[in-house]
């Protein structure tokens, strides 16, 4: 909602959480996050180095709470980053990340 004619708020990823964040190949995590605007939200997996290890989605989604169950994605044991970026009609960019960890078993 707004008024006709004012500038559309910029986008924002908040409130970002993953359970559980140590994640064994029987656990399927889930993403939760909080959109301020209408946004093309993309969800990738970071090594430590910034490298992109895995693309988890790529998906347009409404403003309001969000919670996406992640499931299918591996990756060797170790740290690794969960980075959305968020970007609205405009190009206007968000970026928000959590850590997660693989392991083989906890």
């Amino acid at each position: 909602t707004g008024t006709f004619g004012a500038p559309l708020p910029p986008p924002a990823v908040q409130q970002v959480k993953l359970v559980p964040a140590i994640v064994t190949p029987v656990d399927q995590p889930k993403l939760t996050f909080r959109l301020k605007t209408r946004s093309l939200v993309t969800a990738t997996l970071l090594d430590e180095s910034g490298n992109l290890v895995a693309t988890l989605f790529r998906k347009l989604k409404k403003p309001g709470p969000q919670s996406v169950a992640w499931a299918g994605v591996t990756a060797p044991d170790g740290p690794y980053r969960l980075q959305l970026v968020a970007q609205d009609a405009k190009g206007r960019q968000a970026t928000a990340s959590v850590p997660v960890t693989f392991a083989r078993a906890r």
